[in-house]
This record gives C-alpha cells, sequence and structure tokens, in this order.
C-alpha cells in the first residue's frame, strides 16, 4: 500500500457563504452543515459552534473527535462503510484539514450506562486546555439533540442495560452520533479536493533490509469500529490484522472520539517514518480486551499474541488498557509474547494517586518495559468558564456540577488528557 497523505494547515475558522479553505483559513457553510445533519431523524436539532485556543470556552459532553479528511484518490473512501462502501483503503491519496478538530456533543441520557460517553469535556483556555490535546486544536463543535421520537426510551431508566453502551435505543443514537461526525469530517475536508497542500508525506511499508528488527504495533481496544462494524462481540475478539495506511484513512473509529487520536497515532506514524531506517515494521494488530471470565481472557490473549508471533516479530510495541479487569487481558497476553521471546514494550495508563498506590489493578513480572502514559485519577481544578457549548450540566459517575462553574475532577475527565494512541506528554512521578 502507498499513501500520500497532503496537509492543509488550518490557522483560524469562520462562518461564511461557502465551505473553503483558502491561505490557512476554513470557512464553513453553517446552514449547509445543519440541513446535512438534519437529515439524520435521529436529530431534532443541531448548533453549529466554533472553538479557538486561548477563548473562554468549555466543550461538555464529547462523543466524537475526528479529523477531518477526503480522499482525492485510491480506492474507497474516507470513513469506509461510513462514508463509502467497506472496501479497503490505505492507497491512493488522501487530504487532511490539520490544526482542526470536528467534536460532535450531546447531553448525557439517563439511560446510558457507566460508559463515559458524554461524560468528557474539553476546555480551550486555563490548565484543562493544556492537558487536552484538543484544547490546542481549532474545533468545529456540533451541539447535536436528540430526537425522541425516534428513540423513546433515550430519556427514561430502563429495565435492563449493558453496563457500558447502555439501553439499546442509547446505542442506537451513539451510532447516529458517529454517523453524523464522520459525514461532517467528510465534508469540511473536501474542501481540499483540487487545491494543493502545505505538504505531502508518503507511506509505504515496502521491502526492506532483512537484518532490520522486525517490530509490530498492538493495540487494545474495549469498542472499536472497524470498517463501518462494531466490533465489541465481534472478531476483534481474536485481532485484526491492519496495515497502518487504514487507520489513516479512517477505517477504525474508537469509542468515546478517540478516532482523532488513531488517525495522528505517534506510535503508527513514528514506525513508519523508521521503517527500512532503523526497523521493519510489519503490522498493526486491534484487538479487543473487555472479557469477563478467566476463560475468555486466555482465549483473547492466546490469540491476539498467536497473530502477532504469525508476523514472525521480534519487538512489539504494546498499546494496552488500564484499570478495572482490562490489565488482566493486557499482562496476560504480554507474558505471552515475553515467554514466546518478542521484547514487549506496554504503553499504559494508571490509576494510582500516592506513592502506597501501585497504580496497576494487576501486573506480570514480564512487564519490564513499560512507558507510563499518566494517571487519570491525578486531580485537577478547572476554573470557572463564561461560554459552555453542550449541556449546562456535567454528569460524571451519576454526580452533578454546574458545567460553567469551577471544578474540582480527576485528569480522566478531560477528553483524551490520558490516553496511550497520540498527543499525550503527562507522566507519572515516581515516589
Amino acid at each position: 500500500m502507498r499513501l500520500e497523505l497532503g496537509t492543509f494547515e488550518v490557522r483560524d475558522a469562520h462562518f461564511g457563504s461557502s465551505t473553503v479553505i483558502e491561505r490557512g483559513v476554513l470557512t464553513v457553510n453553517k446552514e449547509e452543515l445543519r440541513r446535512q445533519i438534519l437529515e439524520d431523524a435521529a436529530f431534532s436539532d443541531a448548533e453549529v459552534h466554533i472553538a479557538r485556543p486561548g477563548e473562554g470556552t468549555r466543550i461538555n459532553g464529547v462523543r466524537e473527535v475526528m479529523e477531518p479528511r477526503w480522499k482525492v484518490e485510491g480506492p474507497g473512501q474516507v470513513f469506509p462503510g461510513f462514508v463509502g462502501p467497506p472496501v479497503t483503503v490505505g492507497e491512493g491519496k488522501t487530504n487532511r484539514l490539520a490544526g482542526t478538530a470536528l467534536i460532535a456533543v450531546s447531553e448525557r441520557l439517563p439511560a446510558e450506562g457507566s460508559s463515559p460517553l458524554g461524560h468528557a469535556l474539553i476546555d480551550m483556555v486555563g490548565p484543562g486546555a493544556e492537558c487536552c490535546p484538543f484544547g490546542k486544536t481549532i474545533n468545529v463543535v456540533l451541539h447535536l439533540k436528540p430526537n425522541t421520537e425516534a428513540f423513546p426510551d433515550l430519556l427514561e431508566e430502563p429495565k435492563f442495560r449493558d453496563p457500558l453502551g447502555g439501553s439499546a435505543h442509547v446505542v442506537a443514537y451513539n451510532r447516529s452520533v458517529t454517523k453524523c461526525a464522520v459525514k461532517v469530517a467528510a465534508y469540511l475536508g473536501r474542501a481540499t479536493e483540487g487545491l494543493k497542500p502545505d505538504g505531502v508525506e508518503v507511506f509505504q511499508l515496502g521491502p526492506c533490509d532483512p537484518s532490520l528488527p522486525k517490530v509490530a504495533v498492538l493495540h487494545e481496544e474495549n469498542v472499536v469500529t472497524i470498517y463501518g462494524a462494531r466490533t465489541l462481540r465481534g472478531p476483534l475478539w481474536t485481532g485484526a490484522l491492519m496495515h497502518p495506511n487504514e487507520s489513516f484513512d479512517g477505517a477504525v473509529v474508537i469509542r468515546n472520539g478517540a478516532t482523532y487520536l488513531e488517525q495522528n497515532s505517534d506510535v503508527l506514524l513514528g514506525l513508519c517514518r523508521l521503517h527500512g531506517k532503523e526497523v521493519n515494521f510489519v503490522g498493526y494488530v486491534i484487538f479487543g480486551g473487555e472479557t469477563p471470565s478467566l476463560e475468555e481472557k486466555e482465549r483473547v490473549s492466546s490469540a491476539a499474541s498467536s497473530l502477532v508471533r504469525l508476523l514472525g516479530t521480534q519487538g512489539v510495541v504494546f498499546q494496552g488498557i488500564s484499570g478495572s479487569n482490562y490489565q488482566v487481558d493486557t499482562m496476560w497476553t504480554l507474558k505471552k509474547l515475553e515467554q514466546a521471546g518478542i521484547k514487549t514494550s506496554l504503553i499504559i495508563s494508571e490509576s494510582g494517586v500516592g506513592p502506597e498506590d501501585p497504580g496497576f489493578t494487576f501486573c506480570e513480572p514480564e512487564a519490564i518495559a513499560i512507558v507510563n502514559a499518566g494517571s487519570g485519577n491525578r486531580p485537577i481544578k478547572l476554573p470557572a468558564i463564561k461560554k459552555v457549548i453542550g449541556g449546562e450540566t456535567l454528569v460524571i459517575s451519576d454526580k452533578e456540577w454546574d458545567a460553567r462553574g469551577e471544578l474540582n475532577l480527576s485528569v480522566s475527565s478531560i477528553h483524551s488528557a490520558v490516553n496511550v494512541i497520540s498527543m499525550n506528554h503527562l507522566t507519572t512521578r515516581l515516589y
């Protein structure tokens, strides 16, 4: 696969009569955008905002964050399975609007469940902006209002719900939010069609010196969509082998808005750039780490580690999940890789709050090379703010706050502040 990724640097954005990019300024036709959104009966209304770094704005109820992209040449289209048919992408030419993000927000719903969807916030100023990747981007924000006629139980507490996804209607509504977000991200990216990018980078994992160490990336996620198919209860259980170019084209859409990070993965981009020079980057494996029983943990960790072994790898960069029982899946997979002679570096966040707290719910002695992506339980104080996009009430773990007021929260409440994919500069102090 050979992909030319063209970059258009966005330095500002405003509303106008057409959607265009010119001299680093993105102009967005707000009314045309609203009409497109409201074609979906899932939404009763939608507001479109622009939020810039340094402005006194708080974005509440973040559900999706994506970088606008558009494929100008090659098979398929960006976000395959949503925008175009689910054909294999990662070849040809794709344009990206760098420095800007498409953000979809919606109020938290009573039938939501314990999922972090709808909880996270983004501050465009202050300490929250410093630790959030999207406090530094120019953001086109969609405030989506659910159509309760299309989802009758959306505002009710159901008798049964998925503990992560919520009721069946909440899952369906969130699917509509994702479809809306990718549609708008592609719409914005299409403004680059026919224009010359500011820069072009080519990504291709061609043949290289066989003496170079073979390296793979292993990424654990609990809810993800690949080529438009949600894989929580599907093939992701045993792993999927992908080319990194597929992620750059939006084939992987990750729950809770981490798609932007996946599109710009520091790990995938870094290894692609090192391919043929310092390493032989042989592939990218993504697998599911949400398993309720020891038997399933054994099955998933064995399958994921076996798939990596089949690539003939000598080293693995492992992006793991921390907290709860997910960490058993992580550590068992790492253990099996190390026992097979594959050197494994684990990138993982932790939950420690002090010197007496180890920060990990479970660990194996084979985990000897760990990159700590920070602690989600680190406390942070956010100042009161004038403007809120999204719900006026912030809901976290069934506790409510005035979204405009001063907030004493944990860093995990800030969108993507702690993540193992990209644009994270947090660390943990060793006492």
